[in-house]
């Protein structure tokens, strides 16, 4: 499923590319639902399942400003806490704070939605945060919370992209269609078991 390239379009004929446009205009023959609606009530009744590739420049192509602006926001939280780190350690002269810098980068790296255990992560590392936090252990709920509040943020970013795409694919079948076809979006389909 693609559209076809500008050489594969000054390569045909009229005709044959007009059947290619009408074919790409149209959802995929496999695909069970033909209009938005009946997409919006199966996603509705749980029985489409829609996520989205995380691309920026996809955001920057069909998010709104407040998307954008909340999406880059909580992407530069991780370098806030790594410069929080820094400063921090040299004031209080304790330098295994900046440990914390590399559990920031972590967090960052591991909010990744192909990582399963992500969701186990952030409850190991807010338990951790609030065991140090107790404990009252700098050095602990530092590193920790570094760990934790980074995975958050970059985990809210993520979700801020997702949610912008479904909300434009959702818009139209036109929309929807192209997203597809371009695997901006990843389409389940539980009664089928199979994906798009």
């Amino acid at each position: 499923m693609r559209y076809i390239t500008p050489e594969e379009e000054d390569n045909m004929d009229a005709e044959s590319l007009a059947k290619k446009m009408i074919e790409e205009s149209d959802l995929p023959k496999e695909f069970p639902y033909k209009t938005i609606e009946e997409i919006h009530d199966a996603v509705k009744n749980k029985l489409l399942n829609i996520r989205a590739h995380y691309n920026y420049e996809k955001l920057k192509e069909y998010g709104n400003k407040a998307e954008i602006k909340s999406h880059n926001f909580w992407m530069f939280v991780p370098f806030i806490i790594a410069l929080t780190l820094i400063i921090l350690s040299l004031y209080l002269s304790n330098y295994y704070l900046l440990f914390g810098i590399l559990f920031s980068i972590a967090g960052f790296f591991l909010s990744s939605p192909y990582i399963k255990s992500r969701e186990l992560l952030y409850v190991v590392s807010f338990g951790l945060f609030v065991y140090f936090i107790y404990k009252s252990n700098l050095v602990g709920y530092t590193l920790s919370g570094s760990f934790l509040f980074s995975l958050w943020a970059t985990m809210t970013a993520r979700g801020i992209f997702e949610q912008a795409m479904i909300r434009v694919a959702m818009t139209s079948t036109i929309a929807f269609n192209f997203f597809l076809r371009s695997e901006t979006i990843i389409v389940y389909d539980k009664q089928a078991d199979k994906f798009y």
